[in-house]
Order: structure tokens, then C-alpha cells, then sequence
């Protein structure tokens, strides 16, 4: 019997930034793809990517999934880092003006979601503060800690924007 563990390279998507479980490696693979259009696009633009790289890999909730032997865990997060490097996700574009402004409204409509839904939230900037901090606030980020199944509930009710 295989000794191993089921391991979830989870993506989650907030603006432009991409978190997926990673080992610290540079991509040694060449030529940049292009950027997903849609969270379900990225989940099968690092399916893909991880199969070229020799892994197969399910898509489990919204994330890859695969068995991986304890010998070989060093060598599935290095092509899980790859993968995240030639994907785009581990380098953020720059964002417009226009692509500032409508993630800002998102954001704002998010904010009063989440206040719905009844969590008090603090206001969030304005919209110059958040162009000068290209887009660093979110009102996830002033959420309470949430267990994992109440945050994905949360999620649900009011999905996070994303830019692509």
C-alpha cells in the first residue's frame, strides 16, 4: 500500500493575488501563460499545468487535490510552485485606473453585503486612499477569525471580487 496523504493545493483568489501552497523554488520553466479569466479558468489552468508537470490532479471544492507519497513531497511543491510562477499568480499586475475604480465599488457592495449578513465592519477608505494602496483593502480582511465552514458560508452569500 501506498504510504501517502491527500494534500489540497487550495487557490484563493483575492484581487490579484493568488495563494496556493507552495515550496520556495524558482520556475525553471520558460514562457509566461496567459492570466486566467475566471477562478474556475485558474483551477483549470493549474490542472493542466500540474498534469504537463507529471501530477495528476482532481479539482476537489474550488481546489487541485492529489495523493502524493511522502518520498515524493518535496517534488509535487516544487511543481506546485512552478506552476503558480508560470500561471502569473506569484507576480500581480498592475492594476488601470478603471480596473481600481470598479474593484473599489466591488468592494464597497462587498463591504455592504457583509454588513447584511450582519458582521459590524468598520468603514473602508476612500476611493483615492484605495487607489493609492492599489487596491490593498478588502472588507474580508476586517472579518472576525472564522472557522472554515462559517467563512466559506460568508463566501457564498458574498463572493470576493476578483481581478484578472
Amino acid at each position: 500500500m501506498m504510504s501517502g496523504m491527500r494534500v489540497l493545493a487550495v487557490v484563493s483568489f483575492a484581487l490579484v493575488s493568488v495563494l496556493l501552497t507552495s515550496a520556495c523554488a524558482a520556475s525553471s520553466i520558460g514562457g509566461e501563460q496567459p492570466r486566467p479569466t475566471s477562478q474556475q479558468d485558474a483551477i483549470l489552468l493549474a490542472k493542466n499545468c500540474m498534469s504537463d508537470q507529471g501530477w495528476e490532479v482532481e479539482i476537489i471544492d474550488g481546489a487541485t487535490a492529489a495523493e502524493v507519497p511522502d518520498s515524493q513531497m518535496d517534488s509535487y511543491l516544487r511543481a506546485v510552485s512552478e506552476c503558480s510562477d508560470i500561471l502569473g499568480f506569484t507576480t500581480p499586475r498592475e492594476l488601470t485606473d478603471e480596473e481600481l475604480k470598479l474593484a473599489f465599488e466591488a468592494q464597497v457592495a462587498n463591504r455592504s453585503c457583509l454588513v447584511e449578513l450582519g458582521y459590524e465592519l468598520p468603514e473602508g477608505p476612500t476611493l483615492q486612499a484605495y487607489t493609492d494602496t492599489k487596491g490593498a483593502w478588502t472588507p474580508f480582511s476586517d472579518l472576525p477569525d472564522l472557522d472554515p465552514d462559517e467563512f466559506a458560508s460568508v463566501e457564498r452569500e458574498c463572493p470576493q471580487y476578483q481581478v484578472w
